[in-house]
């Protein structure tokens, strides 16, 4: 059994996670800092990411049970990512900051009320555990299946924003009906 954990998957061809949910809420003016913007993130390339998997799936000598962190070479702050949003789209830039608590029970406050309120919530708690910080060493991915990140998380955040931008930064749902 291989797990391998993943950071946040930016790039090409990619309508999940981080970029989608958080590209069309910019645009409301209404998206918080959380703790100023100052965790960092665990991005991995899209390229990056299929080359960890074919490692992990064609590696030899492994424990019948091994873990791998999966990440770029760099852990950007969320400041440096949305900024690098703001000048590549135009987008604003949060006006505010709040601690990651009131994030909390905002998101919750959010999902609550989505019950009695048409349309999808504004904030979830995933979204802002997605912002927590994890920082996670990937030196036992290289050692074990050769894992190398060689796509620059801003060239895959480049990409994933120009095709997000051409498909015009649509609304993903955050909740999943039960």
């Amino acid at each position: 059994m291989v797990n391998l954990r993943l950071g946040h998957f930016v790039g090409r061809r990619n309508r999940l996670g981080l970029l989608p949910a958080l590209l069309p809420r910019l645009r409301t003016h209404l998206v918080p800092w959380l703790d100023g913007g100052r965790r960092r993130l665990p991005l991995v390339s899209d390229t990056d990411l299929g080359a960890a998997f074919a490692l992990a799936a064609t590696a030899a000598g492994l424990a019948p049970y091994e873990s791998f962190n999966i990440c770029g070479a760099e852990f950007p702050t969320m400041r440096e990512l949305i900024g690098m949003i703001a000048r590549e789209t135009g987008l604003p830039s949060p006006h505010y900051s709040v601690p990651y608590a009131l994030g909390y029970r905002f998101g919750g406050l959010t999902e609550a009320l989505a019950r009695f309120v048409p349309g999808e919530p504004f904030l979830t708690r995933s979204i802002v555990h997605l912002s927590e910080e994890w920082v996670a060493p990937i030196g036992y991915a290289r050692e074990k299946l050769g894992y190398r990140p060689r796509k620059p998380w801003r060239q895959a955040v480049s990409e994933q924003l120009a095709e997000l931008k051409a498909a015009g930064y649509p609304w993903p749902a955050l909740t999943q009906p039960v």
